[in-house]
């Protein structure tokens, strides 16, 4: 299982175009062969910074979805438009537990 974990703070006034994207890109990013979950937190010290936390099969599954041409162009909006900074990190599960 894979990690991925994106830390985001946004610029002012762009949190709205933000969320927009968001929904439209999980309407496919659900679809996506060997997406699992995610789940998304707001910093209580810094509302416009927020952590996006999704679980893949495999190291294919987030290759393809990094691939996706409608996560490329909202990269590129991101990018260029919204985020005043962020950090992308994946990572190697090896361990899950749960009651």
């Amino acid at each position: 299982m894979i990690a991925v974990i994106f830390e985001v703070t946004l610029r002012p006034n762009a949190t709205p175009k933000y969320f927009d994207i968001a929904a439209e890109l999980k309407d496919i990013l659900v679809q996506q062969r060997g997406f699992i979950s995610i789940e998304r937190y707001q910093n209580v010290n810094n509302p416009e910074q927020y952590l996006s936390l999704s679980f893949w099969q495999d190291k294919e599954s987030v290759m393809r979805w990094r691939n996706e041409i409608m996560h490329q162009n909202a990269q590129h909006i991101g990018k260029t438009e919204l985020f005043k900074d962020y950090r992308l990190r994946v990572a190697d599960v090896f361990r899950d537990y749960t009651l």
